[in-house]
């Protein structure tokens, strides 16, 4: 098209025929312009108006009529361009292929709802732009469909498709969509039919039934703790594991105890493993059941243990007395609240209070410290925590505190005039930690192995009467032993201090409880009674005294 003749501002040039022909061109210069354009339909198409616009919105159009209107107005002049010249005979175009599906097979085909499968398709087109399928699989536990969307595939080329994890029971394929990038939709549905183009039903030569998934239930979303003689699951049941009617098993080994539980509602359950032995390790596993068979089993290894929730501080609540701070275990809501139980000094509580939370992400376990003031209780998992009340404190360790087996604080063990640390480690050996004057461990010296014999070892203060701090560790058959200080960081062999110590939930460290000026030790009964067990400062005990009920929630 000549446009000479116009001013250079021009800017766009838009021809229209008839039947929804149309060819535009944008940023035309002045002189020969050649612009392109679209046909909806065949057939003969009338050149009806040409547009011209230049870069400040003015327009002029010609009609085929000869008639010339500028900006909306008509001119009373008339155009001498022969519009039929431009007249378009628009041939039929071959009707474009919907997408087609040529192979389809699993790649891998999953046993478990908590696992995708892969499935390989391989798609043609008459396109080479990329055709998105959906699927969609149906489960009579489940209202509506599940299965993988708007996977991108290229056609000629076999793609995986990530079938994404299902409800446990039958997962039956109903339909595969195809669609590709002009809109046009082939759908191959489970009966066979196949829709494509415009209307045009046919049939399919797919087996949807072998495509179809048969899932057993996903693992089971749970976790343990020991706990005296035992342990404590909390499972968290999936509304999939209610629908599907499937429950939870429980074995534990050695001694071949088994616990059935149905999936009656959603939500968390805490389910207590009783009648086992502390300090010897179990294998408890737990899988889901099902009418398609079992899921893929989750094991743990515990050890019972007596409870470290329990003992004494020197002062929590700032009144110079005797403490007891008592934290909420795992799977018992308030889960990680830990308390504290202020004492008149002779031997009796005040109103608990909740000090700060422990919970299991940063305490995996505590234990008194009382390093650096009064109250400070130790927190102990991925870091070595001093914590006050409120809840704040210092990182006294980093990494590796996880796997100790026991951590006490709150006496000087060395002679420096500070309180120390001591540890045993998974493979049962002893170290004293000093901090000095420092909010973090400066020191670490190695006592000894074989501790790992002991299922409770603690800092009681100075038992003996000798001025020096000492420890007691709890053997397996309940002997109660005493490792008497010798104020540098060491201590004496061990004697033997009591027996039958080893049916208590708990066995701990009371500080001077009474406040008569020597060390004392608590237990708990497995029915939550605490006693106190006075000592007599030369190495035992006055007669055991009842000082509380209700203990036992925090094993």
């Amino acid at each position: 098209m000549n446009t000479s003749d116009v001013q250079s501002t021009l800017r766009t040039v838009t021809a229209q025929w008839s039947g929804a022909a149309s060819a535009t061109g944008d940023n035309v210069a002045t002189g020969l312009s050649t612009i392109a354009g679209r046909a909806q339909s065949a057939g003969h198409k009338t050149l009806e108006t040409i547009t011209l616009t230049d870069q400040y919105s003015m327009t002029s159009v010609y009609s085929r009529d000869g008639t010339v209107a500028h900006n909306g107005y008509a001119s009373t002049t008339k155009h001498a361009l022969d519009f039929a010249e431009f007249d378009l005979d628009v041939p039929d175009l071959p009707a474009r292929i919907s997408p087609q599906i040529s192979s389809l097979s699993w790649k891998k085909r999953s046993q478990y709802a908590d696992e995708p499968s892969i499935l390989t398709v391989t798609v043609t087109d008459d396109s080479h732009d990329p055709v998105l399928l959906d699927g969609w699989w149906t489960n009579p536990n489940l209202a509506g469909s599940q299965g993988p969307q708007e996977v991108k595939l290229q056609p000629g080329i076999p793609t995986d498709v990530r079938v994404p994890s299902m409800w446990a029971g039958v997962n039956s394929l109903q339909t595969i969509q195809l669609v590709d990038g002009a809109g046009n939709g082939s759908s191959y549905r489970r009966d066979g039919t196949w829709i494509h183009g415009p209307g045009v039903t046919e049939h399919h030569l797919f087996d949807f039934s072998s495509l179809d998934l048969t899932l057993r239930p996903s693992s089971p979303a749970v976790s343990i703790r020991p706990r005296p003689f035992g342990a404590r699951m909390v499972w968290h049941a999936s509304g999939q594991a209610v629908d599907t009617k499937s429950s939870l098993r429980i074995t534990v080994s050695p001694g071949g105890k088994v616990i059935d539980l149905p999936a009656t509602s959603v939500g968390g359950r805490t389910i207590d493993v009783p009648g086992l032995a502390n300090g010897t390790s179990y294998t408890v596993t737990a899988v889901m059941r099902s009418q398609w068979g079992d899921g893929r089993p989750t094991n743990f290894v515990v050890r019972p243990m007596p409870s470290t929730n329990v003992f004494a501080v020197r002062d929590a609540s700032g009144d110079n007395r005797v403490d007891v701070v008592a934290r909420k275990p795992s799977g018992v809501v308030p889960d990680g609240d830990a308390y504290v139980y202020p004492t008149n000094g002779r031997g009796a509580f005040g109103p608990k209070y909740v000090a700060f939370s422990a919970r299991d992400n940063e305490c995996e376990r505590v234990a008194p410290a009382d390093v650096q003031s009064d109250g400070e209780v130790l927190c102990f998992g991925p870091t070595l925590l001093a914590k006050r009340a409120p809840g704040y404190g210092y990182l006294l360790g980093t990494s590796g505190w996880s796997s100790m087996r026991f951590v006490d604080g709150g006496h000087d063990l060395t002679g420096d005039g500070r309180p120390d640390l001591v540890g045993v480690t998974a493979d049962g050996v002893m170290k004293v930690y000093q901090t000095g004057s420092k909010t973090h461990i400066v020191s670490t010296t190695t006592l000894g192995s074989g501790w790992n014999i002991y299922t409770a070892v603690f800092q009681t203060g100075d038992f003996s009467g000798d001025r020096r701090a000492d420890l007691v560790a709890l053997d397996t058959t309940g002997r109660l032993w005493l490792y008497a200080g010798n104020g540098r960081g060491g201590f004496a062999s061990r004697v033997q201090i009591g027996t039958g110590w080893g049916n208590f939930g708990a066995v701990l460290p009371l500080r001077d409880f009474n406040g008569d000026g020597k060390a004392d030790i608590g237990a708990i009964t497995m029915d939550g009674k605490l006693l106190m067990y006075p000592g007599n400062g030369r190495r035992g005990f006055l007669p055991a005294k009842q000082i509380g009920t209700g203990w036992g929630g925090f094993f």
